[in-house]
């Protein structure tokens, strides 16, 4: 049993420590990356086509007219706008909360895109919501406006901005009586300027500057983590520039950001990679290398990561300091780079301003490079943290943890189990915790542990000198134990019970509470054998012998469960089932696994589904699934386009008629007579430098001009984009069949791998009971 006890030990130890290190990619799931890249890039370029191609049909020019809406007041969230043109069916639209945060950023959302005449034109706008901040009983702040514009010969862009209320006698004001920072009451409001600001005609500006309202538009798509249809933006700003044009470098970071939003690196890489060497102020672009190290990282492509952080090492500035120093020591511990990630961690001027992930990590260095009692000590730090929010709750929890299994390994089982007995009983790491409770108690006692100061390197103070300091500072005030509040007195020590039965009772209490949880978790698993053991050490047998058989029952009943799940993964249902909720989501890396559906497979893979390389295959397909159904939804609209090319959205005059009817000013749709005007430079009759050739017999012959060879009209158009969506729509369907296969190949391995862990544990509970009968026998 001896050996049985040793295996118990290393597997929750191991169990302990883990860590969402993501994994470097296989051959198969780099090659899938790569491809999945190109095809959304080639997605990217036909919906850009077939947007562009819609608005020359259905939007001409002449009479395209966008109406944007914008907000300017901090804090303030639209919940609803409504406009109407000319007493028109009035467009209503309702905004999320993602939405209305987003428009808090310097973004313009499109309400309407429509047609228009050229001319005067009615318009009246109304919205409604609420700033931030707001009480639920408070009434929502509402605004309107109703105003005329002129519509000329070219696109329009008009923009509906909400701003501040600076006066509180303009109309349309819904005023709110609030308490200021100083404790007076004060009235805040929102508004639509009137008349003249209202409508911002955004005819002149540059393309893709700040004052671009398709730049704008596509920044509020950013921040929404609408990723396709803010490239969509981008690449149709920048198709549509002269050659000799230019764009500015935040439409490059922006591009650059939406490609990596939408996980296609490659692109993003080279956009970040130009700004940074064209930038002036070489710190400009340093929070975009980081986004970039960060990808790199969450998709196990390690060695990138290390690259772009170390080469910016010299030159991190004070705001990006501690996200690049988070990072790259997880890089470094991904890689085994313990001494490495100390130094990175420890760059630092002041531990004081290091967050518990940072300890946790440099923790982890140290004791991996061999410093064990600095690495305690950091460890402890954490473990000892009072937590502001559940993250910080649950990383003490995973700190108790693994000083516990540390020490446990070291046989040091009076200084582990107080670290145990610190983890919460409901968490993530509350099954382990109870595993290793149980071990602590028939695990040797060894000695008591000292701690040290991690800045210092001391173990030990003069408590009485720290104690007349304590009264020095807190008169009145006797501090018995100094030690304890200075955070260096020894590790604490829990003392061994008087004799081995006394260790098996305490020991069997964390233990048969964790065999009544979920017996697929592994430590709940590793319990089911180890209350047998302990009383098999009490040599009570039959017992021991009961108890090892009904191990076997529950064990054998979660290898059928697995073979189960196995199967339905097979089948194909639960990647579908996981993805079918947010199948249009654009959030591409930023998108999360909100929640599992209610399968076996997804309930006993969980530790495989928070994996980066789990996340990032899943977020892969995701988006493959989103292109086919942004395909799918394109056919129809050509199909109607093919149809109908020259009659839908067509203004009612010709573009020429209708210019010259703006320059006569001329009111009516009537019949139009357009006089001919000879050019002055055409040349006389006769001075042509070649004759027409003539027929000996007869007049000039005219020779007609040859046809072109290919007519390119609009229906011509259409059946071309026709035809690449014809052609891209199976290739995309086959990448997400061979994704989908790659998450289940990985989704079989991981519960195959549990499987025969299950084996394991069956071969050692037989073992026991024959060895048991075997000894009763003789």
């Amino acid at each position: 049993m001896k050996r049985l006890t040793l295996l118990l030990l290393a597997m929750g130890f191991a169990a302990a420590v883990d860590a969402a290190v993501p994994a470097p990619p296989d051959e198969k799931a780099l090659k899938l990356d790569q491809t999945i890249q190109g095809v959304k890039y080639e997605a990217l370029l036909l919906t850009r086509d077939l947007f562009d191609l819609e608005d020359s049909i259905l939007f001409p020019q002449e009479t395209r007219t966008n109406i944007f809406t914008s907000v300017t007041v901090p804090g303030f969230l639209i919940s609803r706008m409504t406009v109407s043109v000319d007493g028109g069916n009035p467009v209503v639209y309702a905004y999320s909360e993602s939405e209305s945060k987003a428009l808090l950023k310097d973004g313009f959302h499109r309400i309407s895109h429509t047609n228009l005449d050229p001319g005067p034109h009615r318009i009246r706008a109304d919205f409604i919501g609420k700033f931030y901040d707001a009480k639920p009983e408070e009434a929502p702040l509402t605004g309107n406006l109703e105003t005329v514009f002129n519509k000329g010969l070219t696109e329009l862009n008009l923009i509906l901005p909400i701003a501040r209320n600076s006066r509180l006698d303009k109309p349309g004001i819904n005023e709110v009586a609030r308490l200021d920072a100083t404790g007076r009451r004060a009235a805040r409001g929102v508004w639509l300027p009137e008349a003249e600001s209202v409508i911002s005609q955004a005819d002149t500006f540059v393309p893709g500057s700040e004052a671009d309202p398709h730049y704008r538009l596509a920044l509020f798509l950013r921040h929404d983590k609408r990723f396709f249809s803010a490239l969509t933006e981008l690449m149709r700003i920048a198709a549509g520039l002269r050659e000799d044009a230019t764009l500015p470098d935040e439409f490059y970071q922006l591009l650059a950001e939406c490609y990596l939003g939408f996980a296609m690196e490659t692109r993003a890489e080279d956009y970040f990679r130009q700004l940074v060497e064209n930038a002036p102020d070489p710190d400009k672009f340093n929070n975009a290398r980081i986004e970039l190290a960060e990808f790199n990282y969450q998709r196990g492509y390690l060695g990138e990561a290390t690259k772009i952080l170390l080469r910016m090492r010299d030159r991190v500035g004070t705001d990006d300091f501690a996200r690049w120093q988070t990072l790259t020591a997880a890089t470094l511990l991904a890689q085994g780079r313990y001494n490495e990630a100390s130094e990175v961690i420890a760059q630092g001027d002041d531990d004081k301003r290091m967050t518990p992930h940072l300890r946790y990590n440099l923790g982890v260095a140290l004791i991996n490079d061999g410093r064990l009692a600095e690495g305690r000590a950091w460890l402890d730090k954490v473990a000892l943290l009072t937590p502001y929010d559940q993250e910080q709750l649950v990383l003490k929890d995973k700190a108790n943890l693994l000083l516990g299994y540390h020490f446990l390994q070291n046989q040091q089982g009076g200084t582990a189990k107080p670290f145990f007995s610190r983890v919460r009983t409901e968490g993530p790491y509350s099954n382990r915790a109870l595993l290793g409770l149980g071990w602590s108690e028939l695990a040797p006692r060894g000695i008591q542990q000292k701690k040290i100061d991690p800045k210092t390197g001391e173990s030990t103070v003069n408590a009485k000198a720290g104690g007349s300091l304590g009264v020095l500072l807190r008169p009145g005030f006797v501090d018995t134990d100094v030690t304890k509040r200075l955070g260096i007195r020894p590790f604490k020590f829990d003392k061994a019970p008087k004799d081995l039965q006394a260790a098996v009772e305490n020991a069997l209490v964390p233990w048969t509470e964790l065999v009544t949880r979920d017996p697929m978790d592994p430590a709940v698993q590793e319990g089911l054998l180890a209350i047998p053991y302990a009383f098999d050490t009490l040599r009570v047998f039959d017992q021991s012998s009961q108890l090892y058989l009904k191990a076997v029952g529950v064990l054998e009943t979660a290898r059928k469960r697995i073979d189960i799940a196995i199967d339905s993964i097979r089948k194909g249902r639960m990647v579908e089932t996981i993805v079918r909720r947010d199948l249009d989501s654009e959030n591409g890396r930023e998108w999360r696994l909100r929640d599992l559906p209610d399968a076996p497979e997804t309930y006993y893979l969980q530790s495989l589904l928070a994996e980066h390389r789990f996340q990032e295959s899943l977020k892969n397909y995701r988006d493959i699934r989103l292109i086919a159904r942004n395909l799918d939804n394109w056919r129809p609209r050509l199909e109607a386009l093919a149809r109908n090319y020259g009659g839908q959205g067509q203004s009612k005059l010709d573009p020429k008629l209708m210019v010259a009817q703006a320059l006569q000013g001329w009111a009516g749709y009537g019949l139009v007579r357009l006089a001919l005007r000879s050019d002055d430079n055409m040349a006389a009759p006769g001075t042509y430098d070649e004759r027409l050739k003539t027929d000996a017999e007869g007049p000039a012959l005219l020779w007609p001009a040859q046809p072109p060879e290919r007519f390119d009209g609009s229906r011509e158009k259409v059946l071309a984009l026709v035809a690449r969506l014809e052609e891209l729509r199976p290739r995309v369907l086959n990448i997400a069949a061979d994704q989908n296969l790659y998450l289940q190949t990985m989704s079989i391995k991981e519960l195959e791998g549990q499987r025969t862990q299950i084996d394991r544990y069956l071969v050692q509970a037989r073992f026991a009971v024959a060895r048991i009968n075997d000894r009763q026998g003789r």
